[in-house]
């Protein structure tokens, strides 16, 4: 539909129209909506690691929402230009006004173009195109002190997993896709001992031989619990400590609600347990 929009009000093509008012003032040299005759520089789509898509790419008709073709740097040069635009004196890539309202949360997350709930000081949006395309988008933006971060990766995980690793904020990335993150090498923060208890819905932390965190569910046998590789969650008590089971797609969030610990668990979905 924005397409259409854009088509009958400029009476050009969309690439046209792009190219003029985005790719190029942007400096997004690798960013078209076809590939050219004889282009050989484009990454090729894979089912898995190993198995390649066969075709190897498919042409789209509905080229805004999903003919595009771009680098990880030119993603970048987007988000830079709307962080930049956040902070600006109208001289911005946009006027801070419409770089605003663009990020503003309007329903369920969901803002202009962008998941950015509110609150959480970053914005996203994914993309994936059979066959074997995938892509993750975030970017940070603090307005006070003008700092700013964004990433542009091929997995979701892999987007959890650098902002853990470099230490950014939280984003809600549960919100937006369910994961469950990665495992990490760092030791389990001490303070998950504190949560040795059993909790609601038939759960109990444990401690393992050796002093290890494990968990377990019902009469089944205890689970070792690891670090997960996900930027804690901030409370007025103090950070979470967030710990995935081995080998199982699952992580539990030792946090707070209202004073009172509680015990997030991610499986898909997120729910509560409260301490017995």
């Amino acid at each position: 539909m924005l397409q259409l929009i854009l088509e009958t009000v400029f009476h050009e093509s969309l690439p046209k129209i792009t190219q003029d008012l985005l790719f190029k003032p942007l400096g997004m040299t690798r960013s078209f909506y076809a590939l050219t005759s004889g282009e050989e520089n484009y990454t090729s789509a894979f089912h898995t690691g190993y198995t390649p898509c066969d075709p190897p790419y498919h042409i789209q008709p509905e080229l805004a929402a999903a003919g595009l073709w771009t680098t990880p740097g030119d993603l970048l040069r987007v988000v830079r230009a709307i962080q930049s635009s956040l902070n600006s004196k109208n001289d911005g890539f946009l006027q801070a006004k419409w770089a605003h309202m663009m990020l503003t949360e309007v329903q369920e997350s969901m803002a202009r173009g962008w998941v950015a709930p509110k609150g959480s000081g970053s914005f996203a949006h994914g993309a994936s195109n059979e066959p074997g395309y995938l892509c993750y988008l975030i970017g940070f933006a603090n307005l006070e002190h003008d700092q700013a971060k964004a990433a542009p990766v091929t997995d979701c995980g892999i987007a959890t997993a650098a902002a853990y690793i470099k230490n950014w904020p939280e984003f809600p990335t549960k919100k937006i896709l369910g994961l469950v993150p990665f495992t990490s090498w760092v030791a389990v923060d001490a303070r998950w001992e504190e949560r040795a208890s059993k909790w609601s819905k038939d759960w109990e932390i444990l401690v393992g031989e050796g002093g290890v965190p494990m968990v377990k569910f019902q009469h089944l046998a205890p689970m070792r619990l690891y670090s997960a590789s996900v930027p804690a969650k901030m409370y007025p008590e103090g950070s979470s400590v967030d710990l995935v089971v081995g080998g199982l797609e699952m992580m539990f969030r030792l946090g707070w609600e209202e004073g009172k610990r509680i015990v997030e668990l991610w499986q898909g979905d997120i729910s509560k347990l409260e301490q017995m």
